[in-house]
């Protein structure tokens, strides 16, 4: 391999964990945020059919 290709690797490497960190930090705040604010609705004691939407 040459310098340039690489180096191009390298980059897209780093684009890839990026990418991997953002889907991970989107992922913990959809399903951490799901939760709050099924309590914060007032949600409690209704049947999982009426969250439904």
């Amino acid at each position: 391999m040459n310098d340039f290709s690489l180096r191009a690797a390298r980059i897209q490497l780093g684009a890839l964990l990026a990418a991997l960190a953002l889907a991970i930090v989107i992922a913990l705040g959809i399903t951490r945020g799901s939760g709050s604010r099924l309590t914060k609705s007032g949600a409690k004691g209704q049947s999982p059919s009426d969250l439904a939407l």
